[in-house]
């Protein structure tokens, strides 16, 4: 649900990319099975891991590359993808590996920089080394379930009005959701 609040909200790339990843899978003859698998994030086919991530269209790329069941050879390869877009698949990445942090970490994007600033899945000490260092936006940081106390409070104490309803949102959702649904 994260990223796609925010894709519609713009912190990076094109809006929707499980709907035209999905469309360009489906006009090239995947199966729905299939189709539904990649844009759910769900286990993909180790037989055709080579096939999949060697298509060429971004949409499909980013949805390949944010799949926590993706093997961290792949996610290696997406994180050197020319397409910054691509790269910040890899950045929402929630089993992403130290190794790829560190890389992504050092990406001259500013789109990966900011989408690396939204995963959860990375340590507190890390965003706010990221915070410090690369200075994402920060209603990126407000969009992250995990974001630091130190961060958060800037937030609030800043004129970002974006930042502070993203963190509202995020804090209600968190606070009004099961743990299934998190």
């Amino acid at each position: 649900m994260f990223s796609a609040l925010c894709l519609l909200a713009g912190c990076f790339g094109p809006a929707y990319p499980e709907k035209y990843g999905a469309a360009y899978l489906e006009a090239h003859g995947y199966s729905p099975e299939l189709i539904a698998n990649i844009v759910q994030y769900g286990t993909l086919p180790t037989n055709q891991l080579d096939e999949l991530c060697g298509i060429k269209n971004k949409d499909v790329k980013f949805l390949l590359a944010r799949n926590p069941h993706l093997p961290v050879l792949y996610l290696l390869r997406f994180s050197d993808d020319r397409d910054d877009f691509v790269r910040s698949g890899v950045a929402l990445n929630t089993a992403i590996s130290s190794e790829v942090i560190e890389k992504l970490f050092h990406d001259k994007s500013p789109t990966v920089c900011d989408t690396l600033a939204e995963n959860p899945a990375l340590p507190q000490a890390v965003l706010l080394r990221l915070h410090h260092e690369r200075n994402p936006a920060l209603e990126c940081f407000a969009m992250n379930s995990n974001c630091p106390p130190e961060i958060k409070q800037e937030i609030l104490k800043s004129n970002d009005a974006l930042a502070q309803q993203w963190l509202r949102n995020v804090e209600s959702w968190n606070t009004n959701s099961t743990p299934l649904q998190r």
